[in-house]
C-alpha cells in the first residue's frame, strides 16, 4: 500500500542511517590504511570487511533513497544486473571474512604460538583474493542467469550455493567462538579472574 506521506520521513531516516554506515566504514578503512605500524592479520581482516561492508550498502541503498522521492520507481535491467551482482560479490566476500575474522580470533587466543605461522599475510592475501574472485564468479552467474528464458536452474544453483556458503561459514564462527569461549573460561579457571573475560577476546 503506498503511503506517500511517509516517503520524505523514510527517506530521511534511511538516508541517515546510511550516512552513519558510510562514515563508520570509511572512518575505520582510512585508519586501518593510514596506521605507521605494520597490520596486523586482524586489521587486515577488518579492512576487508569494512569494504565489503560499505560496498555492500552502498550497493542498495542509492537507489532505495532516490526510490523515496520520485513517483517512478523502476530500474533499468541493466541496472538491475548490476545491483545484484554488486551485492552478491559484497555479501558472499562478506560472509566468508567473517568467518575468516572468527578464525583469526580462534588461533590467537587457543593457539597464540601458532598465530603468525598459521595466519600470516602469505595467507591471507591468497586468502582474500580467493574470496573475491569466487564471489565476483558467482555473482557474474547470477546477475546473467536472469537473461535466460528458463531462469529457474540457474536460479536454484545460485541460491543452493548461497545457502551452503552461509551454512558453512555459520559453522566456522559458531565452532571459533565456541571454542574461544571454551579457552578463556579454562585459562581463567586457574586465574580465578573472571573480570579479565571480555578484554581477552579482543587481545
Amino acid at each position: 500500500m503506498d503511503l506517500p506521506e511517509l516517503q520524505v520521513p523514510l527517506f530521511f531516516v534511511f538516508l541517515v542511517i546510511y550516512g552513519l554506515t558510510v562514515v563508520g566504514n570509511l572512518g575505520t578503512i582510512i585508519l586501518i590504511s593510514v596506521d605507521s605500524r605494520l597490520p596486523t592479520p586482524m586489521d587486515f581482516f577488518l579492512l576487508h570487511l569494512a569494504i565489503t561492508n560499505l560496498g555492500n550498502s552502498t550497493t542498495i541503498a542509492p537507489k532505495m533513497l532516490l526510490n523515496f522521492l520520485v513517483k517512478k520507481k523502476t530500474i533499468s535491467y541493466t541496472c538491475c544486473a548490476a545491483q545484484l551482482g554488486g551485492f552478491l560479490v559484497f555479501m558472499v566476500g562478506e560472509i566468508f571474512i567473517l568467518a575468516a575474522v572468527a578464525y583469526d580470533r580462534y588461533v590467537a587466543i587457543c593457539n597464540p604460538l601458532l598465530y603468525m605461522v598459521v595466519v600470516s599475510q602469505q595467507i591471507c592475501l591468497p586468502l582474500e583474493s580467493l574470496t573475491y574472485l569466487y564471489s565476483l564468479t558467482l555473482a557474474l552467474t547470477a546477475s546473467s542467469s536472469s537473461s535466460c528464458c528458463d531462469t529457474y536452474i540457474p536460479e536454484t544453483v545460485v541460491f543452493t550455493l548461497l545457502g551452503t556458503n552461509l551454512f558453512f561459514s555459520m559453522i566456522i564462527v559458531l565452532i571459533s567462538c565456541f571454542n574461544i569461549v571454551l579457552a578463556i573460561l579454562r585459562i581463567l579457571s586457574k586465574k580465578g579472574d573472571k573480570k579479565l573475560f571480555l578484554p581477552m577476546l579482543f587481545t
